[in-house]
């Protein structure tokens, strides 16, 4: 499966989103991404009045409908549309023929919401799935009805395989490429001599800092109960200092219209 040796082309990958995301996810475009492997370019959406429902009276969307939906990404090497309702098998990501690719977060938002990840952060980790993949494969992705690419164990890697979608997280915080993928989809190809470089960028992959901040806190307090205590009286004195300045602030409003009377 690996191609010979030779630097890694720079990707061009679409992105185009199918009908809208829910409103909590408030997200009309990918957010732009630094990266020395692949640039991202956002192409129009596909308004909701023209997005037809899935055939055969299902509730889900095959690889055929969606088939008929995209088109071919004659200038670029990849494209990826994001929708938002469930696809064949209850898969969030299908490979189509022709190097496209839909990504689901039907059942990813509600746990982005929860636990405070970032939309973008899911959809950059598949992206780096779909770059290692599409060298490995001889600059074509093999679509999914024809080869399996993840592996059943959950090792934060990208190529997890997340039939639990609550693990997909293990892999939306400095997500990796595990040993045994390296092994498989990495040695002899154009990304062998670039591991130290695309594991930089996996790195910046991460939760949002106020997340990563409440994790460390919630991991302190657990570890030392004192600290609860320490944190109340803390805040009590602050909220305190905030409402004694606020409480002069306003006397000060009130005082200087009266006098100047």
């Amino acid at each position: 499966m690996i191609s010979q040796v030779s630097s890694p082309k720079k990707l061009r990958i679409a992105v185009t989103f199918l009908g809208p995301l829910r409103p909590r996810l408030d997200v009309e475009r990918l957010e732009p991404w630094q990266s020395n492997f692949f640039d991202i370019e956002n192409l129009a959406a596909i308004d909701e009045l023209s997005l037809p429902e899935p055939g055969c009276g299902r509730t889900n969307y095959s690889d055929d409908d969606l088939d008929e939906l995209i088109a071919k990404p004659d200038d670029y090497d990849i494209l990826v549309a994001i929708i938002d309702a469930p696809l064949e098998d209850e898969y969030y990501m299908r490979r189509l023929k022709g190097n496209r690719v839909v990504i689901s977060v039907y059942d990813i938002a509600p746990l982005l919401i929860q636990h405070g990840y970032s939309f973008n952060a899911f959809v950059y980790r598949n992206l780096y799935q779909l770059l290692v993949a599409f060298h490995a494969s001889s600059n074509s992705l093999p679509p999914t009805t024809k080869e399996k690419l993840a592996h059943t164990p959950t090792r934060g890697c990208l190529f997890d395989w997340n039939d639990n979608k609550q693990d997909i997280l293990n892999s939306l915080d400095h997500p990796s490429v595990c040993r045994v993928c390296e092994e498989r989809y990495v040695k002899g190809g154009p990304l062998a001599s670039h591991m130290s470089e695309l594991r930089s960028e996996l790195y910046r992959i991460q939760r949002p800092v106020h997340v990563r901040g409440l994790e460390w806190l919630n991991r302190k307090i657990a570890r030392h109960p004192w600290l609860t205590l320490g944190v109340a009286i803390l805040s009590g004195i602050a909220l305190n200092l905030v409402a004694s300045y606020l409480f002069e602030w306003l006397k000060l409003l009130l005082i200087l219209p009266s006098e100047a009377g």
